[in-house]
């Protein structure tokens, strides 16, 4: 009893709170009891009363806390803190919440942006893939490279594997097709006659005209064979037989009727049929007596004629009919020789000189030429006799006086004679050749129809790939000089160097060289029929040292750039000579074209470089390429050969709606990112940064990109525009014809100069076009890899 006193609050002092009572309780815990409390359970009560005690200082120590932050709160609220705090807090959130929003907001940005240059790169890709049908360049390209390859592949070269490339090459793309198999093939087969084109299998040629050949030998009376002459029979035991023959050359064929020109029987009717046009009839000769039976000078005696006079005998090959000295020659010889055979009634020993001088020097045969149509008289259009001199011309060019040689034969002659003078009188009546105008089924001056079709043939190198005009064969020479020595060497190795020639390493040759081997005797190509060349070539077209004609002329066209195509031809003024294989040519011709080249030797010591280039269309796809093989000359021996092939179509030069519209979204993809790259530039000029935009190759990068995507396709777009007008006149087939004669007997590579200059016109626009390609092609890889380095950046997020 406390008497109204609070407990514990004079003996403890101060006020009583509720850490006070926890603390109160707390000691009471920690006294120990009485001892009289003590039991058995008193070691359990203990250890429970330390765990009490344990725990009753945690929840102390956590009241206290909360009982700090209670006061604390209390005094901010006191003092106004309190909302700076809960601003501080919200200004954290804030940021918080701006930075996770910000983060958002450039994400999707950076996907917008890698969403748009991911469309770029597809648009741009389906373009260039657009551009050119892989599959089919593929398939056109392997084939034909196979075929430049297949012939040397694995070979050490030398220059008669060059002849036999070419020849391969030739008898791959040169193949005539069959008469008689029941299709009519043009342009080789057509409607004949004779042995001119294919009547079974086109038919026979409307409108010709039945011309004959009549011959008479003046050795073989009416009604007997030249067989049954005496003459005859001494000059075959002698080998003296002249062996004439004929042929009729036609002008709308450029070429003899026969193949093989037929002998010449006396009285024996030959008929033919010819078309409307000039029509030549030529005489020939094939055994040559002069110069071969007995020399010039044993001849002259045997006629007393002046050696001196003796004219030079042609060659042997020559088949020239009716020379005045194959008539000196029969006459001589021949004639002589029967005249003295005491077997033959012919001999007369009262005779003073040679009859031929008495009665006229004659050699030859006559022979009449005409029309003879069906139901109508025969119209001779020439009567011609054989090749004469009269007695009065022989007369006129005699001398007074004997011969310094001794006539054992005309011993009693008192005159000697000048052969040389009766060339002239010869040469009026002994015509090799003589043209006719045959018009019987058109007026003078009309056009006369043509008889083999003026259309190119297609001419398949491999299967689709149709050649283009020509296969051109061009080389290109160095020109050779005296070898030249040093001083120190002069002593050592100057006999090895006495009148050799080298190349020079920087001077082209540009001078005629080789030889026409259709003249060159012993060359199998010679034609005997073809014994002038002053047909074919003129005189300052011959070598001055042997009189041949030159095979091969440097060709250094000036080729002017056009103002719808202005790329410069490389080849301009450069000696090039240059050879062509037309596809009008027969297989025949096409193998006697390469035989002209080796004939007339076209490849010699001072070859640089020969090439082989073959231009082909593919109207399946339209699809044009080119090939070439080009064969390196080493001044060491060396020959090395190099391929190459390319191929466009028409259509990688037409824009579809489809690239159109790929073209337009590029080229708007690429202007908004210029935009941006001029904000970015702007934004970097304001803050002073500009130098630094300018050095980073990241953003060198993007303006190159910008410029180069757009620019490239621009580009291919031009180019294929300013090529498809050219292009177009090639497959449609209206070709250049560069030879000027494909069947030509003598200077086979003479051109038609318009006609060989729009060929390497058009052969120049289908070179720079695949150059042109070539070139958009590598852009498009340097494009790919500028697409590619923003790519990669873009993805860092």
């Amino acid at each position: 009893p406390g008497g109204g006193r609070k407990k514990g609050g004079g003996g403890e002092g101060g006020e009583t709170t509720p850490v006070n009572k926890w603390k109160k309780a707390g000691k009471q815990l920690a006294r120990p009891p009485s001892a009289n409390g003590r039991g058995e359970g008193g070691d359990e009560f203990d250890a429970l009363r330390n765990r009490a005690g344990k725990a009753f200082k945690v929840l102390l120590s956590t009241y206290t806390d909360a009982q700090g932050h209670e006061n604390q709160k209390k005094q901010l609220m006191a003092e106004g803190g309190m909302e700076q705090a809960e601003l501080l807090r919200k200004r954290t959130t804030i940021r918080s919440l701006k930075k996770v929003v910000d983060f958002k907001i450039s994400q999707g940005e950076s996907y917008k942006q890698l969403f748009m240059f991911a469309l770029l790169i597809f648009c741009y890709g389906m373009v260039v893939t657009k551009l050119r049908d892989t599959n089919q360049a593929f398939s056109i390209e392997t084939s034909l490279m196979s075929l430049m390859q297949e012939p040397l592949e694995g070979k050490h070269l030398k220059m008669q594997d060059v002849y036999d490339y070419m020849r391969h090459i030739a008898s791959v793309t040169f193949k005539d097709p069959v008469c008689g198999d029941g299709v009519c093939e043009e342009p080789f087969e057509f409607p004949g006659f004779d042995t001119v084109g294919c009547v079974a299998d086109c038919g026979l040629r409307k409108n010709l005209t039945n011309v004959f050949f009549y011959p008479t030998d003046p050795w073989v009376p009416s009604g007997q064979t030249m067989e049954q002459q005496p003459i005859y029979q001494l000059a075959t035991r002698m080998q003296a037989m002249p062996d004439m023959r004929f042929n009729i050359f036609l002008g709308t064929t450029d070429s003899f009727i026969w193949k093989e020109d037929r002998e010449i029987k006396s009285s024996e009717w030959v008929e033919v049929q010819v078309p409307d046009d000039n029509v030549t009839v030529c005489l020939f000769q094939r055994n040559k007596l002069y110069g071969k039976v007995a020399t010039p000078s044993s001849l002259a005696i045997m006629m007393n004629l002046d050696p001196l006079t003796m004219l030079p005998a042609p060659p042997a090959e020559t088949y020239s009919y009716g020379d005045l000295t194959e008539s000196i020659a029969w006459s001589s010889w021949v004639e002589t020789n029967m005249l003295v055979d005491t077997s033959q009634r012919f001999y007369n020993t009262s005779t003073v000189r040679h009859p031929a001088l008495d009665r006229g020097l004659r050699y030859g045969v006559a022979w009449a030429f005409g029309i003879s149509a069906p139901g109508e008289p025969i119209r001779y259009l020439a009567q011609n006799g054989p090749c004469m001199i009269s007695q009065e011309d022989i007369e006129a060019v005699s001398r007074n006086e004997k011969c310094l040689h001794d006539n054992l034969v005309w011993w009693k002659e008192e005159k000697c004679y000048d052969s040389s003078q009766w060339m002239e009188k010869w040469a009026l009546t002994c015509p090799t050749c003589t043209t006719f105008e045959i018009r019987e089924n058109s007026q003078p001056g009309e056009k006369v129809p043509s008889v083999v079709p003026s259309t190119s043939p297609n001419r398949p190198v491999t299967p689709g790939n149709n050649l283009i005009g020509s296969i051109l064969i061009s080389q290109k020479r160095k020109e050779s000089v005296l070898c030249s020595l040093s001083s120190q060497d002069l002593e050592t190795l100057g006999p090895l160097y006495e009148d050799q020639y080298c190349l020079s390493p920087d001077i082209p040759a540009s001078e005629p060289f080789g030889i026409d081997p259709m003249f060159l005797t012993t060359s199998p190509l010679y034609d005997g029929r073809v014994f002038s060349s002053a047909f074919f070539y003129n005189q300052s077209e011959l070598n001055p040292t042997s009189g041949s004609p030159f095979g091969f002329f440097a060709s250094p066209y000036d080729f002017p750039v056009s103002d719808d195509f202005p790329f410069p031809n490389s080849e301009s003024g450069v000696p090039i000579y240059r050879a062509y294989l037309d596809g009008r040519m027969t297989a025949e011709h096409a193998q006697r074209g390469v035989s002209f080249l080796q004939e007339g030797k076209f490849l010699t010591n001072q070859t640089e470089s020969l090439s082989v280039e073959i231009g082909t269309f593919n109207p399946q796809h339209r699809a044009f390429a080119w090939s070439k093989a080009t064969f390196t000359f080493g001044t060491g021996g060396l020959i090395e050969a190099e391929y190459l092939v390319d191929s466009f179509s028409m259509a990688d030069l037409e824009a579809d709606n489809v690239e159109i519209v790929l073209f337009f979204i590029v080229c708007f993809l690429c202007f908004g990112m210029l935009i941006a790259e001029l904000k970015e530039m702007w934004g970097c000029w304001k803050e002073g940064k500009l130098l630094s935009y300018l050095t980073d190759i990241w953003n060198l990068l993007d303006m190159a990109t910008i410029c180069f995507v757009p620019g490239s396709l621009l580009l291919i777009l031009v180019d294929a525009r300013m090529f498809i007008s050219t292009l177009e006149l090639a497959e449609r087939g209206d070709l250049p014809r560069v030879l000027r004669n494909p069947g030509a007997v003598a200077r086979v590579f003479q051109t038609v100069l318009e006609e060989e200059m729009a060929f390497l016109d058009l052969r120049h626009r289908i070179q720079m076009y695949i150059a042109q390609s070539q070139d958009s092609r590598a852009w498009v890889a340097v494009n790919v890899l500028l697409l590619m380095a923003p790519l990669f950046k873009m993805l860092h997020f």
